[in-house]
C-alpha cells in the first residue's frame, strides 16, 4: 500500500490553512499531515497546536518557503515510512476527493528515476497556470517573462506548446510549480530537498537543477488538476515578495548556472533599472528600490 505524507506551510493565514487541512482529510486516501508554522503572529499557534489529526511543528522564526518546508520534510524522513511526500501551499484546492488516489496510480506508471511530479494547475479564474512542460530557466526567459523590457517580446517568445498528451498523460517537465507537487523520498534522502539559502520564490528551478544533475527527472501528470489561489499569503507582502524573487533569481544564476562577471553585471543592471522604472510609474514603492539595491550588495558579499 502506498503511504503518503504531506507538508503544509502556514504563515499568518490560519483560515486558509485550516480549510486546506480539511480538504486533505476529505481525500479517499489515508495520509499523514505535517503542518509547519513559520512563527505566525495571528492565532495560528493556538489553533494548530490543539489539533490531534496533524503533526504540528512551530519554527519560532519565519524561515521562508525553502527552510520551512525542509523542516517538515526532514520530520517525515526521520519519523515516518512513506512512499510519497506532497508539498502543498495552503491556498490549494482539490477538484474532488480522488485527487490523491489518481496521483498514487500515476506513480505506478512513472519511470523509476523520477524525482518530483507536478500536476495541472489552474488559477482561481480557471486559467491554466501549469499544463505544458517547462525547461530549466534561462537568462533570456527571466528578462522577457518578468521585466518591463520584455513586455513587447512576450507574444513572440512564449509560443503555446503543441505537444499532445503523452502515454498515460504523463510528460517530462524539468521544472514544476512549487505550489503543489510530489517528491520522491528516495531522491530526497540522496540529494536533499530545497536549497536553504532561498527564502521565497525560485526554489523550483534550483530543485530542478540539483535533481537533474543527479540523474533524477521531473514530470507533470495531466490526469490531475488542482486550483491555486495565486499566492494568498505572499500577495499581502509585495515588497518582501519582489525583493526575494530577485534574490533567488540572482542566487540561481550565480551558483547553479555559473554566470560570468559580464552576465552578472547585465542581470543586476537590468533589474535595478526595471525596478526604478516601476517606482517612477507607481507600480512599486520607492522603498522597494532601496531594498533591492541593498539586497544585491549584501548577496554579492555573502556569495564571495
Amino acid at each position: 500500500m502506498t503511504k503518503i505524507a504531506a507538508v503544509i506551510l502556514n504563515y499568518n493565514n490560519i483560515d486558509e490553512t485550516v480549510r486546506c487541512i480539511e480538504e486533505f482529510k476529505a481525500q479517499k486516501e489515508n495520509l499523514q499531515l505535517v503542518v509547519v508554522d513559520n512563527n505566525s503572529i495571528d492565532e495560528s499557534h493556538q489553533v494548530l497546536s490543539k489539533r490531534k489529526d496533524i503533526y504540528y511543528i512551530q519554527t519560532y522564526e519565519n524561515l521562508g518557503y525553502a527552510k520551512g518546508n525542509n523542516v517538515g520534510i526532514e520530520y517525515i524522513l526521520k519519523n515516518m515510512d512513506v512512499d510519497l511526500i506532497i508539498i502543498s501551499n495552503n491556498d490549494i484546492h482539490f477538484a474532488n476527493n480522488s485527487t490523491l488516489t489518481i496521483i498514487k496510480e500515476t506513480i505506478k506508471k512513472i519511470p523509476t528515476n523520477w524525482g518530483y511530479l507536478g500536476t495541472v494547475i489552474k488559477d482561481s479564474n480557471g486559467h491554466l497556470a501549469q499544463y505544458y512542460p517547462n525547461k530549466h530557466t534561462t537568462f533570456l526567459e527571466r528578462i522577457v517573462n518578468s521585466s518591463l523590457f520584455g513586455v513587447p517580446f512576450r507574444k513572440f517568445f512564449f509560443k503555446k506548446d503543441t505537444l499532445e498528451k503523452g502515454i498515460n498523460n504523463l510528460i517530462e517537465s524539468e521544472i514544476v510549480s512549487g505550489a503543489f507537487f510530489i517528491l520522491n523520498p528516495n531522491a530526497v534522502k540522496k540529494i536533499g530537498a530545497f536549497d536553504p539559502y532561498t527564502f521565497l520564490y525560485g526554489e523550483e528551478r534550483i530543485l530542478a537543477k540539483k535533481y537533474y544533475n543527479s540523474g533524477y527527472k521531473g514530470y507533470i501528470t495531466r490526469d490531475v488538476f488542482v486550483e491555486h489561489e495565486n499566492s494568498a499569503t505572499t500577495k499581502r507582502y509585495p515588497t518582501i515578495s519582489y525583493v526575494n524573487s530577485l534574490k533567488s533569481e540572482y542566487y540561481y544564476f550565480i551558483k547553479y548556472k555559473s554566470f560570468s562577471k559580464a552576465k552578472e553585471t547585465s542581470l543586476v543592471s537590468i533589474r535595478l533599472i526595471d525596478t526604478l522604472i516601476r517606482v517612477i510609474i507607481g507600480n512599486l514603492h520607492k522603498e522597494t528600490f532601496l531594498k533591492t539595491l541593498k539586497m544585491y550588495l549584501r548577496i554579492k558579499k555573502e556569495l564571495k
